[in-house]
């Protein structure tokens, strides 16, 4: 499952790309740029009937604790895959995939720490993927990053 979300993410991406390519170019809002993304995630994710009962939200805030944190901070992914309002203490166990977007003309990768927090059994929210984009301005050095079990991992060993 893993290895088919790191690929659709990356479908999406690359549809971005050839439809949005002027957002990135001229530093439009990151929010603007994981908005298109995400609408070309919502299209791919049809076709696998696997996805069909998780939802894909944009800066999405709440868990089933109330609003998600991290290190006592309140936090919003940029893009998350999961089953929403699961009221009960197992709910995190249908949390899929998060994924946090950096522009090309930002270097801040407070993100990382973020991601590999997500994936780590230390803070309950057992996303078994979380991956980063640094999205280039024409797509040639766009970068991938993946992270597994609270470690950053290559894409060769996506579990």
């Amino acid at each position: 499952m893993n290895k088919k979300l790191k690929n659709i993410v990356k479908q999406a991406v690359q549809t971005f790309y050839a439809k949005d390519i002027e957002l990135i170019q001229v530093k439009g809002m990151e929010q603007a740029c994981v908005f298109r993304i995400g609408l070309y995630l919502n299209e791919i994710m049809k076709n696998y009937p696997e996805l069909n009962d998780l939802h894909l939200d944009c800066e999405y805030n709440k868990s089933n604790r109330g609003t998600k944190m991290l290190a006592g901070v309140k936090i919003r992914p940029d893009l998350i895959i999961h089953k929403r309002n699961l009221n009960n203490d197992n709910a995190n166990q249908h949390n899929t995939l998060v994924v946090e977007f950096k522009g090309w003309w930002n270097d801040n990768l407070s993100d990382i720490e973020k991601l590999k927090n997500f994936t780590s059994p230390q803070y309950g929210y057992h996303y078994p993927l979380a991956i980063f984009i640094k999205l280039d301005k024409n797509n040639n050095k766009t970068i991938y990053r993946y992270f597994q079990n609270g470690n950053e991992i290559s894409e060769e060993d996506i579990l």
